[in-house]
């Protein structure tokens, strides 16, 4: 916003102050007599017309006032010549004027208001950089990250994506300004740790990194290399994803899903590191749904009790091995709640191909029925989903 913009802004209350500085001085040359109802109407009309209480305020306000300051005038003081008319029309002519100027003032105002939202908005987009950690904001490294999508692509390189957050417990007792200060650290963690001109750190949706030119392992040294530095930082406990290209997804937005899940998996179980791991060619497409192979659920006195003896009657445990894509857990977490036996699905582990929910009903979700349906469901909605997204 430019000097010009600002002192057209500030002109505006000052003619319509000036005006009412006018007004009053001739109100009170013209009507002596009445002259303090006068201006508390005036005052009033100004209030309507300025703050546009509601729907033609300023209109409503002049005419409620010309009437109160006629009806005063004329029963103090009865028609008698033309010539009495002077004062209490000369007022009613300021009244009229006051609203006038007044709201053609605030249009002017609300006009350079839409213009400078417009600018700052405008402003706003070309900034790249948060002002206050330092790191690029995510609407332009999402463009950077399909920019290195494309490059790698075409040239058959290889890059990462790094995810991460504070853990959950890290936050639960820290006030606004320590989680201002504790973002802060993470940033400058970040800005450590990458490398100069080459890494893209930022920040939005969450914390992040572009690796270039680094495949899956080197992510995982980076991500090590992250939780080592912040071991020094008392109030530092991190959950990290990586995702690599071709690897982990194809497309930016693939590869931003199946990073997201292993960020959500890593929080979720309280691990540190969480490598999204995604199965892309079409012959394991076809043959090997990680959505087939549930092993039935099993009550928690069953084979798997001495694991889970906190659970009550009502919660029960589902099994997925050859579980490999991270990106379809929500799509299982959805398909389980969408059955109205299920109150809850809630995700235990994730770990080596194996998934874990913890289900809790008041229906006995152990019998064939009911997994054989849950297999299929889930069959049938990834196929779908798959078929739309074009795997």
């Amino acid at each position: 916003m430019n000097t010009k913009t600002t002192l057209d802004q500030d002109i505006y209350p000052a003619i319509l102050a000036l005006w009412s500085i006018l007004a009053t001085t001739g109100i009170l040359l013209i009507d002596s007599q009445i002259s303090p109802l006068a201006l508390a109407l005036l005052a009033m009309i100004v209030i309507f017309t300025t703050t546009r209480l509601f729907a033609y305020s300023g209109i409503l306000s002049m005419l409620a006032a010309t009437v109160i300051y006629l009806a005063s005038y004329f029963a103090i003081f009865p028609f008698s010549s033309l010539a009495a008319l002077f004062t209490p029309v000369s007022v009613v002519v300021i009244f009229i004027a006051t609203e006038g100027l007044g709201a053609l003032l605030m249009r002017q105002m609300r006009r350079k208001n839409v213009r400078v939202a417009k600018d700052l908005q405008l402003l706003t987009d070309l900034i790249q950089y948060d002002a206050e950690t330092g790191l690029m904001m995510w609407k332009h490294a999402n463009q950077k990250l399909d920019a290195e999508l494309a490059r790698c692509r075409r040239y058959q390189k290889t890059f990462s994506l790094v995810l991460l957050e504070p853990s959950d417990s890290t936050y639960e007792h820290l006030s606004s300004g320590d989680r201002k200060e504790l973002n802060l650290s993470i940033a400058r963690l970040l800005l450590q740790t990458c490398r100069v001109e080459v890494d893209i750190p930022f920040t939005g949706r969450h914390f992040g990194v572009i690796l270039p030119e680094t495949d899956t392992n080197g992510a995982i040294v980076f991500a090590r290399r992250l939780l080592s530095a912040s071991a020094k930082k008392a109030l530092l406990d991190l959950r990290i994803a990586t995702a690599s290209f071709p690897g982990d997804g194809v497309t930016s937005e693939e590869l931003l899903a199946n990073c997201e899940a292993a960020l959500k998996t890593a929080i979720d179980t309280a691990q540190s590191i969480v490598h999204a791991e995604a199965r892309h060619t079409s012959e394991e497409v076809d043959v090997v749904s990680p959505l087939t192979a549930p092993v039935p659920v099993e009550a928690p006195n069953k084979s798997l009790a001495d694991h889970f003896d906190e659970l009550g009657p009502d919660e029960y445990l589902l099994t997925f091995s050859e579980f490999h894509n991270m990106a379809d857990i929500p799509l299982v977490q959805e398909n389980l709640t969408n059955f109205k036996e299920i109150e809850e699905a809630t995700l235990l582990e994730f770990t080596e191909g194996k998934l874990v929910f913890k289900l809790k009903s008041k229906v006995d979700l152990s019998d064939k029925q009911f997994t054989d349906q849950l297999r299929n469901r889930l069959k049938s909605n990834w196929l779908i989903r798959n078929q739309r997204t074009g795997k």
